[in-house]
Parts: structure tokens; sequence; C-alpha cells
């Protein structure tokens, strides 16, 4: 049985949490199956920017998921952080195309 058989057989599916370009190519080197990617892991994670983002996804042949998190802390936003979420999203779904 080799790795990708024991992967169907069992449902394991290895994420790698990439703050960089550089832990994000490692990841998809290492194995992993896809990349979360964000920025300030020591905080919790944040959404990334736009241009690691973009420079990402025209290095990884593997799907990349992009955290979505304004700031750190706790998950009640305000409308603006709400607006921004919404504009990360939409320019997240463009650059996936």
């Amino acid at each position: 049985m080799n790795f990708y058989t024991f992967i169907a057989v069992n449902n394991l599916l290895i994420e790698c949490c990439a703050n960089s370009i550089k832990s994000a190519v490692n990841g998809e080197s290492g194995g992993a199956h896809r990349i979360e990617l964000c920025r300030k892991l020591e905080i919790g994670g944040l959404t990334p920017l736009y241009k690691q983002i973009i420079q990402v996804k025209k290095i990884i042949k593997i799907p990349v998921h992009i955290l979505i998190r304004p700031r750190p802390g706790n998950f009640i936003y305000s409308e603006y952080e709400l607006t921004k979420m919404i504009d990360d999203i939409t320019f997240c779904k463009q650059v996936s195309c």
C-alpha cells in the first residue's frame, strides 16, 4: 500500500498552516495536500497580504486556503471589519480563478 492509497483508505488529509511563501513551499514539498495561508501565526493568524496570496497561488500547485481574520482577539466583528472580510473574500475568489 503506497502513501496515497493509505490516504484514500483512511480519509487522511494533511494541511500545512503557512505564514510565508517559504513555509508554503516547504509544506507542499513535505507532502501536505493543501496549504492554509495566513500571517502573524504567533497571535492566532491574520489574513495574509494580497501580494503574498498572489505569489503563493503562482508557486503552489496544491489547493491554497486563505485564512480570513482581520485582527486578533474575539470573533465579534464591527461593521468595518465585516466589510473588510467580505472584500478579502472577494479578492481571494478573484485570484483563485
